[in-house]
């Protein structure tokens, strides 16, 4: 018989595939995991995340490749999201090097994303 529910923070450990990577950094006061079950078996999943997503990184073409450019803004980036009251952040990276900044530092969002309307 299959059913549907949002799946308390202390069954996260259940969770398979992509998402499981995910749920270390998960931060359970902004997230919701959706799941429909089989007979108590996970058979699907998705997560709600209330996040807050950051676009649009730039940085001027003689300052690329500095650390010390990149060390101030993700200084700043985390002060201000911090002080916010964020504990997590949505990036995109539309180029290799921006790739490179953030795959250090976080744990890739799998697929592709998509903004739907509601």
């Amino acid at each position: 018989m299959l059913t549907d529910r949002i799946l308390p923070q202390e069954e996260w450990h259940r969770l398979d595939g992509d998402l499981a990577k995910m749920v270390p950094v998960l931060d359970p006061t902004r997230v919701t995991i959706l799941v429909v079950e089989e007979d108590g078996v996970i058979v699907a999943h998705v997560v709600w995340y209330r996040v807050d997503h950051l676009d649009g990184l730039w940085i001027a073409p003689e300052h690329r490749g500095k650390t010390a450019v990149a060390r101030r803004g993700l200084r700043l980036i985390h002060r201000t999201l911090y002080a916010s009251g964020a504990r997590t952040m949505m990036v995109s990276a539309l180029d290799q090097e921006t790739h490179n900044l953030f795959a250090k530092r976080g744990v890739p969002f799998p697929g592709q994303t998509f903004v739907l309307r509601v």
